[in-house]
């Protein structure tokens, strides 16, 4: 069964979306053979198209330009989410990896309370390269909890000064003691993430 899932999924990376169009490469399986992460929607989403962000169904927006920061291996990125009640939440991510630091400062609308947010908005930067951020997910694969691990994924749309668009992409995992679900608004402070933008 796993080689079969393998076998899909190469087959669909060559392909570079479903026969319908509207979802390009899924992301690799992992050592269990099972995907990590959503398959990519892509970007700009239709009404054909459109889906709440959930972890490992829809959170992953892409375009055809897309930048990456492989982990270094260490356990030394950081993510902080402030998450009221009602209200925009806001989101600072910091991911040093083989390619540079990759910073996003965003705000999103929640989707699923405590679960997902969308339509983010704000700015990122690689480098020497900055962006704005014009839309974006961050999910989780359960309701943020206090003191309980969980994964999550994120993804961003990045608009170039000169032009066109981008996309980043990634997978985590929050470790309980990051996690404040307890009061108004949930917070989330991690400072000893490996982050993958793959």
């Amino acid at each position: 069964m796993r080689r079969a899932t393998v076998v899909a999924w190469a087959a669909a990376a060559l392909l570079g979306c479903d026969a319908g169009g509207g979802e390009a490469t899924p992301t690799a399986p992992d050592a269990s053979g099972s995907a990590k992460g959503s398959p990519a929607t892509a970007w700009p989403v239709t009404d054909a198209t459109v889906k709440t962000p959930a972890y490992g169904v829809s959170c992953r927006l892409a375009v055809d330009d897309v930048v990456t920061v492989a982990s270094n291996g260490a356990a030394d990125d950081a993510l902080t989410l402030s998450a009221p009640a009602s209200g925009p939440a806001t989101l600072s991510l910091t991911v040093t990896g083989a390619g540079g630091t990759f910073e996003a400062q965003v705000t999103a609308a929640r989707a699923l309370l405590g679960k997902s947010y969308r339509e983010a908005t704000g700015t990122a930067s690689l480098g020497g390269q900055s962006w704005t951020v014009v839309d974006g997910t961050l999910c989780f694969a359960e309701k943020l909890a206090t003191g309980q691990a969980v994964e999550g994924e994120l993804s961003l749309i990045l608009a170039r000064p000169e032009g066109g668009h981008q996309s980043v992409a990634g997978t985590f995992t929050l470790p309980g003691a990051a996690v404040d679900a307890g009061s108004d608004p949930t917070t989330v402070a991690a400072t000893a993430l490996d982050v993958d933008l793959r």
